[in-house]
């Protein structure tokens, strides 16, 4: 039976102003606000400076970015918490949570409004935390130690060495003096409230203890990572001390906070030193490359939205298709052109038949060479969520692609050019075909031209898959017959096997995936003519060979780029 809570209500109040206080003083940084959501044009040309020969070269010319504002988003709190607390939480808890905020297909966690909602999921969920943690016999693994006397109350008897210590790992670094005696008030105002209602001091040491730990996992220090300025009047660049640099390479690879090997390195300083920097960046992506690859392209691609699916369903077979196939691309230090073309995929049986496949597979998902599913455009999970249930939307799935793969944003149309799109649209004859119907308002003007050159086209490629990711010749509901061959950039295709090779050898494609590695990584906006260097130096074809994805990760982890920040740049 799960222990009374007496002072519960208590325990609210001050998690409520703990996070009123955070929400009203803490913004959102660049990435997320609204007001900085601005379409973003791709491939503007780098300042004038001569084409590198190396490597180094190129780095020598990147600059620091802005400093980061990282709010955790819904995933990423309950792994930190659980990572806090020890003990593995259930994602069950966050169900019912307000969905995280995107931006450029990653989370952003906005927070520059007071929303009741948010605040009420959190401190709920924290209430059924502390219920599973402190529950007996869990709490003997929190608690190290146990007050049994009125005088092992103290803060500084017990209280205290288990309340600093989970406080640092929380907060990612040394705690001021402010910090320590923020905890002890916290503390010390629950034991006096706890004396109202209890009489034994084990149980009285529990409650304070349940009031203070809530305050923690609610704490402003713990729910956003604020790389502050070293004095408030300080404009200029700086590096990233190792407790930030840790901070950044966990999220980045585990989505929680550092383990212990990095914790150390960030404690003694060794992680500044460059060739630590990257040894550490190797060993997180092959202890963590699982997490990262489902938190990183789970987001870039969607395919996180199946990982809730029914194990045994079709939609959970895709979402593991995904994550497996893209996972072989990092680990096999594959180039990144591999994400498109990687001449495999995991197959099992009841996806071999749902994509019929050619050939005998079995119960588990294996991994099959082929071409003709595998590349990110091909698997059955951004085929799904790129249509609706009922058809496919050539430029909509276009519009996608050209997001999430080349990095060219598509603006809302405005007033005016939403009235020209509806004349457009009642101008078609019903008989027209899908491909006809995509031509009319690409056709349409030159405004119009200049967006649709690029998504008519790759819609088109696609439509030769269903709304359910399998091949077809013909529309189901019309009888008509699918036209996938189209013209991209003055190239004429008439397959999508030809669309992909023409994708991947885009160098918008490559460029596109830098800008969404450091999107991830640094939870900043990617400006193409400040980044120039940065996107350059992590697509430099070094030797003749394009970078695979695991090197292109390593160069950006070593650059100024996440070891620097500018905290006078107004991006």
């Amino acid at each position: 039976m799960p222990r009374r809570r007496s002072s519960s209500p208590h325990a609210r109040l001050v998690a409520l102003l703990a996070l009123v206080a955070l929400l009203v003083a803490c913004g959102s940084g660049d990435i997320g606000d609204p007001a900085n959501n601005n379409p973003v044009t791709p491939n503007q040309p780098a300042p004038n400076q001569p084409p590198a020969a190396d490597l180094p070269t190129l780095r020598s010319r990147i600059t620091a970015g802005p400093p980061m504002v990282r709010n955790l988003s819904n995933h990423e709190y309950l792994r930190v918490v659980s990572t806090v607390l020890g003990q593995q939480l259930s994602p069950d808890l966050q169900l019912a949570w307000t969905a995280t905020t995107q931006f450029s297909g990653f989370d952003a966690v906005p927070w520059t409004d007071l929303d009741t909602k948010a605040i009420r999921d959190r401190l709920d969920t924290v209430e059924k935390i502390l219920d599973l943690v402190l529950a007996a016999p869990a709490q003997a693994t929190l608690l190290t130690c146990k007050a049994q006397s009125e005088a092992e109350l103290a803060y500084a008897s017990c209280a205290a060495s288990i309340l600093e210590p989970l406080a640092k790992r929380a907060y990612g670094r040394p705690l001021d003096a402010d910090e320590r005696a923020a905890l002890q008030a916290s503390y010390d105002r629950a034991l006096a409230l706890a004396r109202q209602n209890l009489q034994q001091p084990a149980e009285i040491f529990v409650d304070a203890m349940r009031v203070a730990l809530g305050t923690l996992l609610l704490a402003p220090q713990l729910l956003h990572r604020i790389e502050a300025p070293p004095a408030p009047e300080f404009a200029g660049v700086r590096d990233l001390d190792s407790y930030e640099l840790a901070s950044r390479l966990a999220l980045m690879f585990s989505a929680s906070l550092p383990d212990d090997e990095l914790w150390s390195h960030a404690e003694d300083g060794s992680l500044a030193d460059p060739k630590v920097l990257r040894a550490q960046a190797e060993r997180l992506i092959d202890a963590n490359s699982e997490t990262f690859i489902k938190s990183f392209m789970g987001q870039w691609f969607d395919f996180r939205q199946l990982g809730s699916s029914k194990p045994g369903s079709i939609e959970h077979d895709m979402y593991e298709e995904s994550w497996r196939t893209l996972h072989d691309v990092l680990v096999n230090d594959l180039p990144v052109t591999a994400i498109l073309r990687p001449g495999f995929a995991y197959i099992n049986k009841r996806l071999g038949a749902h994509y019929s496949l050619a050939g005998s597979f079995g119960d588990e998902l294996t991994r099959v060479a082929t071409d003709e599913r595998g590349g990110i455009l091909q698997q059955g999970s951004w085929l799904t969520l790129s249509a609706s249930k009922l058809r496919t939307n050539p430029i909509h799935r276009g519009r996608l692609v050209q997001d999430r793969i080349l990095c060219k944003v598509v603006p809302l149309p405005d007033a005016s050019l939403f009235e020209q799109i509806q004349k457009v649209q009642q101008s078609i004859p019903p008989t027209a075909t899908v491909k006809e119907r995509a031509n009319s308002h690409r056709n349409s003007g030159s405004v119009c031209y200049g967006c649709h050159q690029y998504m008519d086209p790759i819609g088109l490629g696609l439509e030769g898959f269903d709304m359910f990711g399998r091949l077809r010749r013909a529309y189901a509901d019309t009888g008509l017959p699918v036209e996938t061959d189209s013209e991209l950039l003055g190239k004429p295709f008439k397959t999508f096997a030809e669309l992909n090779s023409m994708l991947a050898a885009l160098p918008e494609f490559q460029s596109c995936a830098a800008q969404k590695l450091t999107i991830y990584a640094t939870r900043r906006l990617v400006d193409t003519h400040i980044d120039g260097p940065l996107l350059e130096y992590l697509t430099f074809a070094d030797d003749g060979k394009a970078p695979t994805l695991r090197e292109m990760v390593l160069r950006l982890v070593v650059s100024k780029a996440f070891t620097q920040v500018d905290h006078g740049a107004s991006r």
